[in-house]
């Protein structure tokens, strides 16, 4: 049920961000099908941390682009509530590509408003809007990363050196 709610939450969220673009139902309905179904996604929904990361990447690029469009505190702290969502998935590399491919998508919309438009003001407020967005990320990562950093300091994990591998006796 975990992974299921979280694909129909993805699909849901794709046909939102769809119809962000201004496409038709249809191309959103299609879209957000296609989102679920596809071949990365039913591979992977046998891991349970894959689950929710298919409902966070639509999520985190519609949000991306609702703060882009309107600075306002909400805006920002769901594009960082999105982010600490990511990471709370439980697989850093995956959080680390989401991370990777949400900054470059900011900065190419950001680039293409810099293009695009005569006055920097707009172009300003969305780079300083990301900055915040960053800022709340990273202490609603913090929320997760801290005890969790905590808990693996205290295992008193030991690196093994060569001589405590137990070695066959001569004769």
């Amino acid at each position: 049920i975990f992974v299921y709610s979280h694909m129909v939450l993805g699909g849901i969220t794709m046909y939102f961000l769809i119809k962000k673009f201004g496409l038709s139902f249809y191309a959103g309905l299609v879209g957000g099908t296609v989102w679920i179904l596809s071949a990365f996604n039913i591979i992977w929904v046998q891991a349970e941390m894959v689950g929710p990361i298919l409902f966070i990447v639509p999520l985190l690029f519609l949000t991306i682009l609702r703060v882009l469009e309107n600075k306002c505190l909400l805006n920002i702290l769901a594009v960082a509530s999105a982010i600490a969502l990511a990471f709370s998935a439980g697989n850093l590399v995956m959080f680390l590509v989401i991370i990777w491919v949400a900054g470059l998508y900011a900065f190419v919309v950001i680039v293409k408003n810099i293009i695009r438009s005569k006055t920097r003001v707009k172009s300003i407020k969305q780079i300083s809007s990301m900055f915040w967005v960053s800022v709340f990320s990273a202490g609603l990562s913090a929320f997760f990363l801290i005890p969790t950093f905590y808990y693996l300091l205290t295992l008193g994990r030991e690196t093994p050196a060569f001589s405590d591998v137990p070695m066959p006796q001569d004769s």
